[in-house]
């Protein structure tokens, strides 16, 4: 299911086939909230990152929307490493196999030795205008297309989740029309109409359902810590 799909079936639920009410333009930045607030709840979205860790620098920030550190692994000395939360105390009495993590993605080695460590995160995706979501009109044969990006190649992609930046599995279509939902949630959120908000707040719970399953879908394929779907929210 593609970007421009989803905004099709959430269409269909709103009775704007015709686009009288709602441009595409508008449902595409609803899906991607929809995209960012699935990211938050479910933690589906996984990337891993190499750090070359030198002695004369113990501090090291992941430029990226980090939800969660989920593990780090000393591929130099072949041993997991620790995560413990950051404090004074910690950083005093740490050893080399200890990763202090402070503001969700800094990472601090008390010990700071030559080696090259893998850490896996959690993430969200990039926001609407950097590749995962695309307007386009065109003007030839006066249709809209909606572009879904995951990895921000520029090719358009079909919903899934990603670990270590590779597609690790297209996901079920009940966790894509959730996305279907969320777009409808925010379409009615924008009428006042009691009845409309009754409709909006519907979506909002189905789409909740389905992120607090893919959770558990995550954990189970993954094994990383539910929690993270959870941790802030």
């Amino acid at each position: 299911m593609t970007g421009q799909d989803i905004i099709d079936k959430a269409r269909l639920i709103l009775g704007d086939s015709e686009k009288r009410y709602w441009v595409d333009e508008e449902l595409a930045r609803y899906l991607e909230n929809g995209v960012r607030e699935l990211a938050k709840r479910s933690g589906i979205f996984q990337r891993k990152t190499l750090l070359e860790v030198k002695q004369t620098q113990p501090v090291y920030t992941i430029d990226d929307e980090v939800l969660k550190i989920l593990e780090a692994y000393d591929e130099t000395n072949g041993v997991d490493l620790a995560l413990r939360p950051y404090s004074v105390n910690a950083e005093k009495t740490g050893n080399w196999r200890t990763v202090l993590v402070e503001s969700f993605n800094k990472l601090i080695f008390p010990v700071p030795e030559e080696r090259l460590v893998t850490v896996l995160y959690s993430y969200i995706p990039k926001s609407f205008g950097d590749g995962i979501v695309t307007y386009d009109f065109d003007s030839d044969t006066n249709e809209d297309t909606v572009t879904y990006d995951f990895d921000g190649d520029g090719q358009q992609d079909i919903v899934y989740w990603v670990q270590d930046g590779s597609p690790a599995g297209v996901l079920p279509e009940w966790a894509q029309d959730a996305l279907v939902d969320y777009v409808v949630y925010e379409a009615y959120m924008v009428d006042r109409a009691e009845q409309n908000q009754q409709k909006a707040q519907f979506h909002f719970l189905r789409f909740k359902s389905n992120a607090n399953r893919l959770a558990d879908l995550a954990f189970q394929s993954y094994g990383a810590g539910a929690e993270i779907a959870y941790q802030g929210f």
